[in-house]
């Protein structure tokens, strides 16, 4: 009696100490070598012309900046370009002639420079990567600020607002869509009630800006042409990677705790035995 409690005691401990090791994040790109910036530290400007008068952006921008570039493991860093405004404008950002990329806009003609449906849409990102290093080399984010459009920035409350701007600027690093609705990258920001990166959203990061340098890395995107796309919607498969420290120590101590599974049923049979 005491062994088949043991083993029900060991089955219940297994199911919860199992290691966890799926990610359901993705790439901003079709290519599964992308690699993130070739930068340890992303100065990103901000188009401020069009965005609404009683939303403090900068603020806003600069607080999606700090849970990206606070994450362990993962050697990038997010800026602010300046203290001016740029005066890139959406429909130039979307023609590739940003000449301070990667760059954050509002637009006010949203339906027009994007042909999105302005009433679901808060944001969308264009990336483009460069064919011979694989990495990202241009980026844009067009915010949706045209008036009497259900999805206008401007009618959202200020977290959902930042869980937008936060969203964008990963798909900017380099990251696609995640299955994972408690990610920040998942598709649809109604699921989140507050602006915060979680364990997936890390993992697909440490993969694009590994630690040791500018050397190494991968990542995926959202809509264009072989070296530019734009994400507002759709993930790619993500790529095969090493394993995470976490998945590492996650396995080692499933490891262990079925080694003392092992003893405790070795002990109460011994036990019985004896009775």
């Amino acid at each position: 009696m005491r062994a088949a409690f043991a083993v029900v005691v060991c089955w219940l401990a297994l199911a919860v100490g199992a290691p966890l090791t799926g990610f359901a994040w993705t790439l901003n790109g079709d290519d599964p070598a992308m690699k993130g910036w070739n930068t340890k530290v992303l100065r990103v400007s901000l188009a401020t012309g069009e965005c609404p008068p009683g939303l403090d952006m900068r603020s806003l921008v600069l607080a999606a900046m700090d849970l990206w570039s606070h994450v362990d493991g993962a050697e990038i860093r997010l800026e602010l370009a300046g203290d001016a405004s740029s005066k890139t404008t959406a429909k130039g950002a979307r023609a590739g002639e940003a000449q301070d990329s990667p760059v954050v806009v509002c637009d006010t003609d949203f339906k027009t420079t994007t042909s999105l449906d302005v009433n679901s849409i808060p944001g969308v990102t264009g990336i483009s990567v460069d064919r011979d290093s694989r990495r990202v080399a241009y980026a844009y984010t067009i915010l949706n600020t045209q008036r009497d459009a259900m999805a206008d920035i401007a009618t959202l409350d200020l977290t959902r607002v930042l869980i937008v701007i936060t969203h964008e600027l990963g798909h900017i690093l380099g990251l696609g869509h995640s299955t994972d609705p408690r990610a920040i990258m998942y598709p649809d920001v109604t699921t989140l009630s507050r602006a915060t990166l979680s364990d997936d959203d890390v993992a697909g990061l440490r993969h694009l800006y590994p630690p040791g340098g500018t050397d190494d890395g991968g990542g995926c995107g959202t809509i264009a042409d072989v070296n530019r796309r734009e994400s507002r919607g759709r993930g790619d498969r993500r790529p095969p990677s090493a394993p995470s420290r976490e998945s590492l120590s996650s396995l080692a101590n499933f490891l262990a705790l079925l080694a003392l599974c092992a003893l405790a049923l070795r002990y109460f049979r011994r036990a019985t035995k004896n009775v």
